[in-house]
């Protein structure tokens, strides 16, 4: 996926789960409680956009992988202290990035679960298909 000023990385739980949790909070995300560490999956997908010569992070998502050609993405977390300016094209952008990365390592369903309108508006640009309105479960063939 290629795009002047939007890039991404993957990074490892441990390597990140501190500045997800000071996201969360400023979010005020999860009534209070956040994911635990241990609950966390290993991979977390981030967006980063240059701004004046430096790359900031704008999202984080979350991946669990399952013991099928299913993976789940969950906790989108957008970074608290940059504007909707900085932060706009980047989810689509990561949600796409996503698609591409983990179909190449085998798996063809990705699945989702919001309820929040801006996020689903995302998940529809992005391919996903809400097959469950009641419970807004999205899924996407990769």
């Amino acid at each position: 996926m290629n795009n002047k000023y939007l890039s991404w990385k993957l990074e490892h739980k441990k390597d990140c789960y501190k500045r997800l949790t000071t996201w969360w909070k400023s979010h005020d995300a999860f009534e209070g409680h956040n994911i635990p560490y241990d609950s966390m999956p290993v991979r977390v997908f981030t967006a980063m956009r240059k701004v004046g010569g430096e790359l900031i992070n704008i999202y984080s998502i979350a991946v669990y992988v399952t013991d099928s050609d299913m993976c789940w993405v969950g906790w989108i977390t957008s970074n608290p202290h940059t504007t909707r300016k900085q932060r706009q094209g980047g989810l689509e952008y990561l949600y796409n990035t996503i698609s591409e990365e983990m179909a190449k390592i085998g798996f063809t369903i990705l699945i989702s679960k919001t309820k929040q309108e801006n996020l689903m508006g995302v998940l529809d640009k992005t391919g996903f298909k809400n097959i469950e309105p009641q419970t807004n479960f999205y899924i996407k063939n990769i």
